[in-house]
């Protein structure tokens, strides 16, 4: 399995097998939708980890970004080279 579209993908498909599922081919279907369905909440948890991980570090990095002094020299409004030569 790649990623979340192919789980997506899957699921659909054994939501066809159960609806189309009769007698003993049915309890067949169920417990291993079930076991689909465990083993998809466990990927989509790992995905919402990777998620608040990847939230987390940008929050981290804008802080960080947020507390960084800029020396006036190089910020956009101290003048250029050429700005500096010509009142020279």
């Amino acid at each position: 399995m790649a990623g979340l579209m192919d789980l997506n993908e899957r699921l659909f498909r054994e939501l066809d097998r159960l609806e189309s599922a009769e007698g003993d081919d049915l309890e067949n279907e169920i417990a291993r939708a079930k076991a689909i369905g465990d083993m998809a909440g466990h990927v989509i948890s790992n995905a919402q980890t990777v998620i608040r991980a990847a939230q987390v570090q940008q929050q981290a990095m804008d802080d960080t970004a947020a507390r960084v002094v800029v020396p006036k020299l190089l910020m956009d409004s101290a003048p250029t080279c050429a700005e500096r030569e010509a009142s020279i």
